[in-house]
């Protein structure tokens, strides 16, 4: 399927790029899911700590379930703490991907590892509208002529797929805004996530 538009909305990069190592599939109930790669005083993003947090119904019988058999019991958990009554959040230490891990950092996906590339098209499914530019992140090469089409004017264009092979991603880097945890607590006990 050939792809037709530029995906340029921000979406999150740990989410589609890190999540699939916990070997979650995106049929379950990863939506609700927010990923982030840092936690101020916390986590820095070089610790390799993936930080997943949920909002939301906590005590949601299907959602406990879940917790238990994809989270809590992953090989990669380390520890889960309750921000308030309708958040929590779960570290996984990922220390065993540093290398994918340095290569997300640098926003080289297509760099990453052929194992966690498979795990990603697992997760995403080969037959999802995700798919097609996912794959386009991960294998930029076959994508270049497509995107120069999208992205430049016929006289441009071969400048344009120069510049695309040069830069060689297709998908711009991590935004450290978007993939930065920020739990607040005011005086009067409010709590709020923002990212």
């Amino acid at each position: 399927m050939p792809i037709t538009e530029i995906y340029s909305d921000y979406f999150q990069k740990s989410k589609t790029f890190l999540l699939p190592t916990l070997g979650i599939g995106k049929s379950y109930q990863t939506t609700d899911l927010m990923t982030f790669i840092s936690w101020p005083g916390r986590f820095a993003p070089d610790d390799y700590k993936l930080i997943v947090c949920k909002r939301g119904d906590l005590e949601d019988r299907e959602y406990k379930k879940f917790e238990k058999i994809f989270l809590v019991s992953n090989v990669f958990f380390e520890t889960m703490e309750k921000l308030d009554d309708n958040t929590i959040v779960y570290i996984f230490d990922l220390d065993k991907f540093h290398s994918d891990w340095n290569l997300f950092l640098k926003g080289k996906y297509s760099r990453l590892s052929p194992w966690l590339k498979e795990r990603i098209k697992a997760y995403f499914g080969e037959k999802t509208a995700e798919w097609i530019y996912i794959k386009s992140f991960l294998y930029p090469e076959r994508y270049f002529d497509q995107y120069a089409d999208l992205l430049y004017s016929e006289k441009d264009r071969a400048a344009g797929l120069e510049r695309l092979m040069e830069v060689g991603e297709l998908c711009a880097k991590w935004d450290k805004k978007q993939e930065t945890l920020n739990y607040l607590t005011s005086s009067i006990g409010e709590v709020s996530i923002l990212s």
